[in-house]
């Protein structure tokens, strides 16, 4: 696959198999994520993969800190500056996202709130890290 075609099939899911994802794809895809460049080969991250359990722990917290809290999600961007194309762009998306998710859930809002609390039901999650001490400019390496 050439790496115009690479980029148009791309997609961002919020829904996912509850399939369980073998050790041996998951080592593949953390040998992968360790051979992306970084600055002198540092590779200043490190990755968590949290699964089962724990991964079902940790979104319950997630969600009671979120509940407890009485957090929203600023959907509307009423608390943050965004320039107008911006907040226009989200306004479709979340449109076509609600008239999408109205079909399979009760509560489009609540799947979105809190959406990404429960991982979106993925069955593992991948964390990367980074040392806060380490000059922000690294960040880059990681999101590479």
């Amino acid at each position: 696959m050439n790496v115009w075609d690479a980029i148009e099939a791309r997609k961002s899911y919020r829904v996912f198999k509850k399939d369980p994802v073998s050790k041996n794809l998951i080592r593949k895809i953390l040998t992968a994520g360790g051979m992306a460049p970084s600055s002198a080969n540092m590779q200043p991250w490190e990755f968590v993969v949290v699964a089962g359990q724990k991964r079902d722990e940790l979104s319950q917290m997630m969600l009671k800190s979120f509940t407890d809290n009485k957090k929203n999600y600023d959907i509307l961007g009423k608390d943050s500056f965004f320039p107008q194309k911006l907040l226009d762009r989200r306004k479709k998306f979340f449109t076509d996202v609600f008239k999408k998710l109205s079909r399979h859930n009760d509560s489009p809002m609540k799947y979105v709130m809190q959406g990404s609390l429960r991982f979106y039901d993925a069955p593992i999650i991948m964390f990367a890290f980074i040392d806060k001490r380490i000059a922000k400019r690294f960040l880059f390496d990681v999101g590479a």
